[in-house]
């Protein structure tokens, strides 16, 4: 789809939207009120989750409640979107881009502009990004031991520290609400013939009592392979039908378990170990760069999670809360030679990472008008990587290639202040800074060994700072501004690269720097429909870019500035008992101060984005859901004119409760079949049908 016919689409879907006439489901406005026992209510990632509004209607939002811009993914989002991932949850939301690197097979996003290395990730408030590249597959989380998904943009609290420059995203995980409950679902997918491509399945129970609770989760995703479309043309590397090497197997085991001794005491503990093993599928066509002229295997893509947890009061009153955690990341990359799956002048790459850390937040509200917070966290980083023509990478003598030591401290403070009743003003400012304790390097030139470089140990600082005001017009309107201040410090890789390190390069990178802007409104208009919208401004300095040869490229802080503005706007209601609708729509504009060879373009941002949903029950234990998202075309390369098509997909579900505990669901994805990529020469999967069934109790 060419650029002018999603501006043509996009044209139509704002009038739409701006009458009302197709509504959106925008998960930044809660649908019901606070969870009443005092037990839920101590900590946030029990509060109750909105109920479909094809089925319950929307009651009364309190968007007074509400002290921050973020959107809210709730459970209801997830299983209506049928996404087991974070990457197909995140879908359609206002200023997020779905995109995928190619070679790596990595899922992503952008966000408003701003790339993956400048999100950060969270689980339960603490962050989970690889050491080395500050990143991670987001088509690797699991999403069904979730409650909800947090995702701020540009202003988020500075209790959790800096280095969010573009925003954060919150996974907060699934707690027990009651004395017993069980969940067991299946899914069985198929291409389009209908060949059988793989299946998720997943089962979780729990209970909670009176002075403790538990929940334990399992979940598998194996997919032996996904279809192109039909209306793909062959290549010399691909012939259609079955995507070569496009398989993965997903395990993911989860437990949290807790002790509440009083109403305001909640200890808990929570673990999770996830395997992965997964294929990525070869470029279609043209030789390649970088780790695209090879075929892509991660025989190991594991990790495991543990950390004690306490919260001690109640957050709108007076608080403590505290967290230990050790994370370990593994992962082992094969890139064969593509004709010939061996690793015929090609390599074999091990990473080792491992985090301990520990983080204390409290606060206190002293007077109807005041409110203080503070946090501190520290985190201690280790990185090993192997690489080696030979297997195991890991186990040859002299494939160690660097041995990195980081540690972080973050400290944040907030303040609030209601100089009227409606009226609410949020101070809040993060320093972090990160120290280098060890640095061991050996990396090979051509066939010829370098000897070992130590890097003379560094720091690196960073300040962040940002105001918030949030007024009640109305018991549901409420307007907002916001003004924020981010940093992104550099990662492992920009300090430490190959490139960096062949070319002798030692001056030290600036963190990155944004100022953000943003004005909005939230509510509810005419007594049923939600809606939710936005207008910012954002400019960014010494942004971090990589130069030089492929194989030896390199991180400076390229010259010029950054500006990103855009609008976006998400409504929804339900029209009747029967039928709701619902839709997004997004407008991202951008540039670059320089000119000619030196310009930067903005990959991965297109200029419009959408989405809009359906529900309709004609029957009190049937329902037909329909989506349909929208982007125009991008940028796939900060330093080059090349783009990718816009494009348009359909999905439909139809879901039959069969009797109190069970339901039965079938849909299809990519309904017509659209060939379209997210990454140059990687096209997505054709029409997938599926096949489910879920056991609630």
């Amino acid at each position: 789809m060419t650029h002018r016919t999603l501006l043509s689409t996009g044209s139509a879907l704002a009038l739409a939207l701006a009458g009302g006439i197709c509504l959106a489901p925008h998960p930044g406005l809660a649908r019901t009120p606070p969870a009443t026992d005092p037990a839920l209510a101590t900590d946030p990632a029990l509060a109750a989750d909105p109920a479909p509004a094809a089925q319950d209607g929307i009651v009364t939002i309190n968007v007074s409640d509400r002290k921050d811009t973020m959107d809210v993914v709730t459970r209801t989002d997830m299983d209506r979107k049928n996404a087991n991932t974070l990457y197909d949850a995140l879908r359609g939301l206002p200023g997020v881009t779905l995109t995928r690197s190619g070679a790596r097979g990595e899922g992503y996003i952008t966000m408003r502009g701003f790339n993956r290395y400048d999100v950060t990730i969270y689980v339960d408030g603490l962050p989970v990004s690889t050491v080395f590249r500050n990143e991670f597959d987001y088509g690797r989380i699991a999403t069904f031991d979730l409650d909800r998904i947090e995702v701020s943009k540009g202003y988020s609290s500075t209790l959790t520290g800096t280095n969010n420059i573009g925003g954060v995203i919150n996974i907060v995980s699934a707690k027990p609400r009651e004395a017993f409950e069980a969940t067991a679902r299946y899914y069985n997918y198929f291409d389009r013939h209908l060949a059988d491509q793989g299946r998720v399945y997943d089962a979780s129970v729990g209970t909670r009592q009176e002075k403790y609770y538990a929940r334990v989760s399992f979940s598998q995703d194996r997919q032996s392979f996904w279809s192109l479309p039909g209306s793909f043309q062959s290549t010399e590397k691909e012939n259609g039908g079955r995507r070569d090497n496009s398989g993965h197997n997903d395990r993911k085991i989860s437990l949290i378990a807790g002790l509440t001794p009083v109403d305001t005491v909640d200890v808990w503990v929570s673990y999770t170990n996830q395997y992965s093993r997964k294929n990525t599928p070869h470029r279609v066509e043209g030789p390649g760069l970088g780790m695209s002229r090879f075929l892509v295997n991660w025989p190991v893509w594991d990790t495991e999670r543990l950390s004690l947890n306490t919260l001690i009061g109640q957050e709108d009153n007076a608080w403590i809360r505290g967290a230990l955690y050790y994370d370990r990341h593994e992962n082992e990359t094969r890139a064969l030679n593509w004709k010939t799956r061996v690793l015929d002048r090609s390599f074999s790459s091990h990473y080792n990472e491992r985090t301990l850390g520990g983080r204390l937040e409290g606060g206190w509200r002293f007077s109807p008008m005041h409110k203080l917070g503070a946090s501190v966290a520290f985190r201690s980083q280790m990185h090993k990587d192997y690489t080696s023509s030979q297997l195991p990478a890991r186990e040859l003598p002299g494939a160690l290639q660097r041995n990195i030591k980081d540690h972080t401290w973050d400290l944040g403070a907030e303040y609030t202040f209601n100089p009227l009743p409606d009226w609410t003003l949020v101070f809040g400012a993060a320093y972090t800074t990160v120290g280098t304790d060890r640095v061991h390097t050996q990396l090979n030139s051509g066939n010829a060994r370098q000897p070992p470089r130590r890097g003379e140990k560094k720091s690196y600082n960073a300040l962040n700072w940002q105001v918030g005001s949030f007024y009640d017009v109305a018991p549901d309107h409420q307007i907002f501004a916001t003004l924020a201040s981010k940093t992104r410090l550099p990662t492992m890789r920009e300090r430490y690269g190959r490139g960096r390190l062949l070319a002798g390069v030692t001056d030290s990178l600036d963190p990155e720097e944004a100022l953000h802007y943003e004005a909005g409104y939230r509510g509810l208009v005419f007594d049923t429909v939600q809606m939710q919208a936005s207008a910012y401004y954002s400019e960014v300095r010494k942004r971090i870019i990589s130069v030089g040869a492929r194989s030896e490229e390199f991180a400076v802080n390229g010259g010029g500035k950054f500006h990103f503005w855009g609008t976006e706007l998400g409504l929804e209601a339900a029209l009747d008992p029967t039928l709701t609708l619902g839709g997004t729509i997004s407008y991202l504009g951008w540039s670059h101060s320089e000119k000619g060879k030196d310009k930067r373009r903005a990959a991965d941002a297109p200029h419009l984005t959408g989405s809009l949903y359906g529900v309709w029950s004609p029957l009190p234990e049937f329902r037909l859901t329909g989506a349909m998202y929208t982007t125009s075309d991008r940028f796939y390369l900060s330093n080059d004119t090349g783009r990718l098509d816009g494009f348009m997909t359909f999905d439909l579900k139809a879901t039959w409760d069969v009797a109190r505990h069970l339901t039965l669901e079938a849909g299809v994805e990519n309904l017509l079949g659209k060939n379209y990529s997210l990454s140059d020469a990687y096209p997505e999967p054709g029409r997938t049908f599926f096949l489910g069934m879920v056991v609630r109790y």
